[in-house]
């Protein structure tokens, strides 16, 4: 988004989603979980480029991440399975990892 002040300067926002509301027909209002302002334009759209680019890799790598943890419980899940687990006093023991 873009504006000029009273004084003619241009200035810039960048957002990233959100909602745009005006108000009385002057005032526009902008909520958002993430902005960056800036005065020149270019290197503002550069900045946010990097950055969003950086969050999806880390954004990517989480998920990832949380894949391998979900498919480790499953396999440990389905050795105890496979294996019957054994009867302790408190009730059932898993078999242990490398088993």
């Amino acid at each position: 988004m873009s504006w000029r002040n009273g004084d003619g300067d241009e200035h810039h926002v960048a957002v990233r989603g959100g909602m745009l509301e005006i108000r009385g027909g002057e005032t526009i209002a902008i909520a958002t979980r993430e902005a960056v302002c800036g005065d020149d334009l270019q290197k503002l759209e550069a900045d946010m480029l990097s950055r969003f680019h950086r969050q999806l890799v880390e954004e990517q790598s989480a998920r990832a991440g949380a894949q391998r943890l979900y498919l480790a419980a499953l396999r440990q899940i389905y050795r105890f399975l496979r294996l019957g687990g054994e009867r302790s006093g408190s009730g059932l023991r898993p078999p242990e990892i490398g088993e």
